[in-house]
């Protein structure tokens, strides 16, 4: 999202967009665009419904148990043999549960399984399909998270995971309304099992938009004490619970290294416009990137997001002392120095110099 001071008309807003599509993957890529480093697939399992030729529902065939037999096709016309084997857990699950399925997929390379479960999960693959043309495949379709926002706490832990991984491709400021539905003692234990580890960031931001104080004692008390790689989603849940005063926290302990970067991915998720911290958090990230030049491109990338081009003398600095190293980081604060430029000659243009 990009936004630009009131006013501004011309070459500084369309280089105010510029940096919007190319600033951010120049600083160190994909990762940057979500702030939060993620180990989780990048296609979700609506994106794998999408692309595949052929979507279905299968159960055990009965002259053999251990292979699935088709029950119904949801998409496509042709329905290539399926080769995969079912396992012993699943086919035992089967056997004692009817309405239980499993969602197949074909495409290129051949048949993958979605998941198994029983009717809300054959549900949630046709709702997929209608919502092919509407839905958008880019983080920030409000719709698509909304839906998905609805189940994330599903009984259905596959439903729920799916959900989950949907709510962690987006961006914060979608996830803000939502109502946390999972107690906070079941995000609490999810978090200290490995199996759960790629969910990790959006299970903490969970917590920090959970109404329950529990939730909030949680995150003041480990915010700081997770290792400083893994600690931009608590400090993420730590503004959105403490405000102003969460950032001041964060501040305090004049963060270095990947405490830093941590700090400046946190502040950076929370980088919108419209956000009440809007100036609390370009001057935090100011600070930041005043004080650790290495952050200094990613830093930008939230000053972008909030309108903010105050900057520019700042970065203009540490180019030319070679405080920034990284050929892609540079070419982001290029860019952000370009812009910050264009916006000042626009501005000297409309309202004249200033002669204080």
């Amino acid at each position: 999202m990009v936004s630009v001071r009131s006013g501004l008309r011309g070459g500084g807003r369309h280089l105010a967009r510029l940096i919007g599509a190319v600033a951010i993957t120049a600083i160190v890529g994909p990762a940057v665009a979500c702030t939060v480093c993620i180990a989780l697939p990048e296609d979700t399992l609506t994106d794998r419904v999408w692309a595949a030729d052929t979507v279905v529902l299968a159960r055990p065939d009965p002259s053999a148990p251990f292979v699935y037999r088709v029950e119904q096709i949801l998409s496509g016309s042709a329905t290539p043999a399926v080769d995969l084997l079912i396992n012993s857990v699943e086919r035992d699950r089967m056997a004692t549960d009817p309405h239980r399925v499993a969602l197949l997929l074909h495409g290129p390379d051949g048949w993958q399984i979605g998941g198994h479960g029983g009717p809300d999960l054959a549900h949630l693959a046709r709702r997929m399909l209608d919502h092919a043309d509407d839905w958008s495949d880019a983080a920030n379709d409000p719709d698509r998270t909304a839906a998905f926002a609805a189940l994330h706490a599903h009984p259905d832990p596959v439903i729920r995971r799916v959900a989950l991984s949907e709510l962690s491709r987006a961006p914060y400021a979608d996830l803000r309304g939502i109502e946390v539905a999972l107690d906070v003692d079941w995000l609490a234990a999810r978090l200290a099992e490995a199996e759960w580890y790629p969910w990790r960031p959006i299970l903490v931001q969970l917590l920090g938009l959970h109404a329950d104080p529990a939730a909030r004692a949680l995150v003041r008390s480990r915010a700081f004490d997770v290792a400083a790689d893994a600690r931009a989603p608590w400090l993420m849940a730590l503004v959105e619970i403490d405000g102003k005063a969460g950032i001041g926290r964060i501040l305090a302990t004049r963060p270095q290294g990947e405490a830093a970067i941590a700090a400046t991915r946190a502040l950076v998720a929370h980088a919108d416009p419209g956000h009440d911290l809007a100036p609390d958090l370009a001057a935090a990230l100011r600070t930041l990137a005043a004080g650790y030049p290495a952050v200094a491109a990613e830093a930008v990338a939230g000053l972008r997001a909030l309108g903010d081009w105050s900057f520019g003398p700042q970065v203009a600095d540490q180019l030319a002392g070679g405080y920034v190293a990284e050929p892609g980081a540079a070419f982001a604060l290029r860019i952000y120095l370009l812009t910050a430029q264009a916006m000042h000659r626009t501005a000297v243009a409309q309202t004249g110099p200033d002669r204080r």
